[in-house]
């Protein structure tokens, strides 16, 4: 399966990294979602344009600013960011798409970003897919 993605917590104000994104961590809990307000959305993709986010209810207007909460822990390893996206949906989608805005992401975000996409690029190289990524 190759390295792990280092564990990354990362929030505008403090960032710091720990683990090597084992299972021994304390929580092993396999998630995949995004937090917008009190709201969670299980995501259905990620890239380095942004994510799509499923099970959306409508709380949210096309083109609007959103802080968000990245939440990921799998296979391929563990972020847990806040940043800020730019807000792309269409009246009644049950999607919508989260925009990167790259200048409001830590530095150390940006690289756990890249660090998670190469492991999942790698992964796919690999074989089909068996989870979530």
């Amino acid at each position: 399966m190759g390295a792990m993605a280092g564990t990354v917590v990362a929030d505008v104000d403090n960032v710091s990294t720990t683990g090597d994104g084992d299972a021994s961590a304390a929580d092993t809990g396999e998630r995949f979602v995004v937090h917008v307000d009190s709201q969670v959305y299980p995501l259905k993709e990620l890239d380095m344009k942004g994510f799509i986010a499923s099970e959306f209810d409508g709380a949210l207007a096309d083109k609007q600013w959103a802080d968000v909460k990245i939440d990921i822990n799998n296979e391929l390893g563990s972020i847990e960011m806040r940043t800020r996206v730019k807000v792309r949906t269409r009246s009644g989608s049950k999607t919508f798409v989260g925009l990167w805005a790259w200048g409001a992401m830590p530095l150390e975000g940006q690289v756990a970003l890249t660090d998670y996409l190469i492991a999942k690029k790698q992964r796919r190289a690999k074989g089909p897919k068996t989870g979530k990524a």
